[in-house]
């Protein structure tokens, strides 16, 4: 199995400022990633964002609606297919390799892509019962997340992800951590290539 950290990428209500009990938990080449706690839930909620000087909003929804594509720049995706797809709706199927004894993950997400002027918003919401469960996987029954991509008068592209999930099952704790520090780094570094 491959090195795994959960698919937080699909989680959260939008987000387009950093209040108070937003902490800044990691940075790297002028992507920033935030956590917040959440009550009631052990799993933070993350947020990441950066400024590009390359990119469109409509190049940012092409990769965004191609399922297939996730495997290429979502850290430990496996697999990505559509399941659905109509003019402002995509549904698609993905799966995360997890490390032993942690099961791999699958997830079905809803997006929802709403674009005006210069701004694109992708709202993520989990289907976990849109189709049948599958043997070799555990289901993850919720997840959010969206996408604020927006074209600045300047020429450059600001991006912003925010998520919020439960995996279901046992976690160790190392691997929490890592959903929410790295997994967000790591996921916008790779969206970015993908703009190039």
């Amino acid at each position: 199995m491959k090195k795994f950290i959960l698919p937080l990428l699909f989680c959260l209500p939008l987000l387009s400022f950093i209040g108070d009990d937003w902490k800044e938990v990691n940075a790297e080449n002028g992507i920033v990633v935030y956590n917040k706690d959440v009550t009631g839930s052990k799993f933070k909620k993350s947020m990441v964002k950066t400024t590009i000087s390359y990119g469109s909003i409509n190049h940012a929804e092409q990769i965004l609606k191609d399922g297939e594509g996730y495997v290429h720049w979502q850290p430990n995706c496996g697999q990505g297919k559509v399941l659905h797809e109509e003019k402002n709706k995509v549904i698609l199927y993905l799966t995360f390799d997890a490390p032993w004894p942690v099961s791999d993950r699958d997830l079905i997400i809803e997006s929802t892509y709403k674009k005006h002027n210069n701004q694109l918003v992708v709202t993520n919401r989990c289907k976990p019962n849109y189709i049948p469960k599958k043997e070799d996987y555990v289901r993850i029954t919720f997840s959010e997340s969206s996408w604020i991509i927006e074209e600045k008068k300047n020429g450059s592209l600001y991006i912003q992800n925010t998520s919020h999930s439960s995996p279901g099952g046992n976690i160790p704790s190392w691997l929490l951590t890592s959903t929410v520090e790295d997994l967000p780094l790591q996921t916008l570094q790779g969206f970015i290539k993908q703009l190039k």
